[in-house]
């Protein structure tokens, strides 16, 4: 077979190839870095001969399922290739991997082992009488390529490599695509949706047992030091409006979840996103008028009871109410709350309706935005939203931590350099990078901001209730602590910022809605290792929908939908309706960032 002997292996398959943190049982998302799509073999090692030709997989995650379906087209030698049909899938009772080929004339089953952090698929077979056993794993390197190594012993014991063989993924142009472009699979981004409203209610509600427990200690209302880490499991201690008593969520500071056969409720973290992709998806439309936005606000939230909204959200409908449309609903001469936290927890959704396209995902919000914040507190929402278009086209092959960082960094690029957000966000940056504990960096920011009133940031002059604690900027600053020292790690981001104190449910929500769509429903799950509720009671806090209880399935579906007609009117993009997938150009924006 080998067409030229190189003796030794190269260099490059000598280097210490990335492994899985240890597990006591097999990890489901051993594989996350094996990406749909196409995979050839640039270098092939056969018994330390290199193989010119190269091997093919076709890859495609199955929905709804811890399992890959590929098409392998292999080099057998003489010119001549094998098809096979490949499913690697993952059985959550036994907590196995398991490998199943099938070609022409062979169907083999390839159980698992986990051996040094390593999944390893393992095979008998007899040939001419003799036995031997071979065994194969797959890693990926520090460059997102994937190694795929086979080895042999005739008693298991000594094993002699036998192949090996690095992979890159490539990106081959569509139909119809000029210009390189995205390929994103519908059936993923359906979980991934699935995910966002998951994580956002489990961060949400937990986020809810601590909100506005600790606001610091200027003005009337003084709540004494704020929470540490060490505060995580213990007492929760009462609100600003608790009357003396802890919250009723949880009596000690965890996790909130919500099981099978229970229901989320709505909050003011998910209800007004909710409203907004209800109105896109019934009005058809990737742009809602000032009108839509007005009708939808007047239909689905009552006018005289508990509305469950505040500041500058309710400002904004008793201006609706007496005739204004937005944008006049934050101009700042009639709605005094423009630069509160409300429209940065409403409007984050839009940036995963624009898949890679900040620039179409800011011109989506732009009036949803401005329908309740002005100046800063409207830049700080616009932040979150390319946040959110970027989640969805981040690189998998690298670590969470990192792709949170290049977001970010991305972001920041949008804040104006003079303006007061600009300047939290580079001085929380630098206290994490600096090697301050979260903690730390939480007090530098109450002492800067709401002590000394630096950059600009004159909240605590104007002497509000609780010192402003819904105010748009010190809750994006506290946002970006649970940000950066959450390292992309779910659990992490969401204890930070239940802890980080403020307006704590808010900044939680954010972010975990944008990692639970990272991770997707079954990323969620595997986190927790539980499985949750489904249903949302959206007439908790809402009125007048088509289901007072939806589920996360609806209402990706709706979202996958919105998604659809952007791609297609608004991107320049198509469907791919036999292999579910969407075809879209880069952005210029987020080309720049690849």
């Amino acid at each position: 077979m080998a067409s030229r002997s190189i003796g030794l292996m190269p260099a490059f398959l000598a280097f210490a190839f990335i492994t899985i943190s240890a597990f006591a049982q097999q990890p489901p998302d051993y594989f996350h870095f094996w990406n749909d799509g196409k995979w050839i073999s640039e270098v092939t090692i056969y018994n330390q001969d290199t193989i010119p030709e190269q091997d093919y997989f076709l890859v495609k995650k199955l929905e709804g399922m811890t399992a890959f379906r590929e098409e392998w087209k292999i080099f057998i030698g003489d010119g001549e290739y094998v098809d096979a049909t490949v499913t690697r899938a993952y059985d959550k009772a036994s907590k196995k991997w398991s490998l199943y080929y099938v070609d022409d004339v062979s169907a083999q089953h390839w159980d698992s082992k986990l051996l040094d952090d390593k999944v390893y698929f393992f095979k008998t077979f007899t040939f001419k009488g003799m036995t031997f056993y071979s065994r194969q794993s797959w890693s990926v390197l520090p460059n997102g390529k994937v190694l795929r190594t086979i080895d042999r012993s005739e008693d298991q014991k000594s094993w002699q490599p036998r192949y090996r063989q690095m992979f890159k993924r490539v990106e081959e142009k569509s139909v119809g695509q000029e210009k390189s472009g995205r390929v994103i699979d519908r059936s993923k981004y359906r979980d991934q949706l699935y995910g966002f409203w998951l994580g956002q209610c489990i961060a949400n509600w937990t986020g809810l047992v601590t909100e506005m427990d600790k606001i610091g200690n200027i003005g009337d209302i003084q709540t004494g030091p704020f929470y540490t880490r060490d505060d995580w499991g213990k007492p929760d201690q009462p609100s600003i409006w608790g009357e003396g008593q802890p919250s009723d969520l949880s009596p000690t500071i965890d996790f909130v979840f919500r099981d099978e056969g229970e229901v989320w409720g709505a909050d003011d973290d998910t209800d007004i996103e909710y409203m907004y992709q209800h109105l896109l998806f019934t009005n058809q439309t990737s742009f809602l008028a000032a009108t839509q936005i007005r009708d939808g606000w007047m239909k689905h939230i009552k006018a005289e009871e508990e509305n469950y909204l505040w500041v500058s959200n309710q400002a904004a409908f008793d201006l609706m109410k007496s005739g204004a449309l937005p944008p006049a609903t934050s101009e700042p001469g009639s709605n005094p709350h423009y630069d509160m936290i409300d429209a940065q927890l409403t409007t984050e959704i839009f940036g995963l309706y624009a898949p890679g396209h900040p620039e179409v995902a800011l011109k989506m919000a732009y009036l949803p935005i401005r329908t309740t914040a002005r100046k800063e507190a409207a830049s700080i929402s616009e932040f979150y939203v390319i946040m959110y278009s970027l989640a969805t086209i981040a690189d998998p092959s690298i670590s969470m931590k990192m792709q949170m960082m290049s977001m970010a960094e991305n972001a920041r690029k949008h804040l104006p350099n003079e303006s007061y957000p600009a300047a939290m966000y580079d001085f929380v940056k630098s206290k994490y990078d600096a090697g301050l504990p979260w903690e730390a960096t939480r007090d530098a920011i109450y002492q800067r901001y709401q002590v000394e009133q630096a950059d600009g940031y004159d909240i605590t002059s104007r002497k509000l209730y609780c010192n402003g604690c819904f105010a748009a900027g010190i809750n994006f600053a506290a946002s970006l602590v649970s940000l950066f020292y959450g390292e992309g790690n779910f659990r992490e981001t969401i204890k930070i910022g239940v802890l980080a104190g403020w307006d704590s449910d808010n900044p939680s929500a954010t972010w975990g809605g944008m990692l639970g769509f990272m991770l997707g429903k079954y990323g969620l799950e595997e986190t927790f290792e539980r499985t949750f509720s489904d249903k949302f009671n959206i007439h908790r806090t809402r009125q007048n929908f088509p289901n007072s209880i939806d589920d996360f399935d609806n209402m990706a579906e709706q979202g996958l939908a919105i998604v659809d007609r952007v791609v297609r009117e608004e991107l320049g993009g198509s469907l791919d309706l036999k292999e579910n997938l969407w075809l879209m150009p880069d952005s210029e924006l987020t080309s720049q960032l690849e």
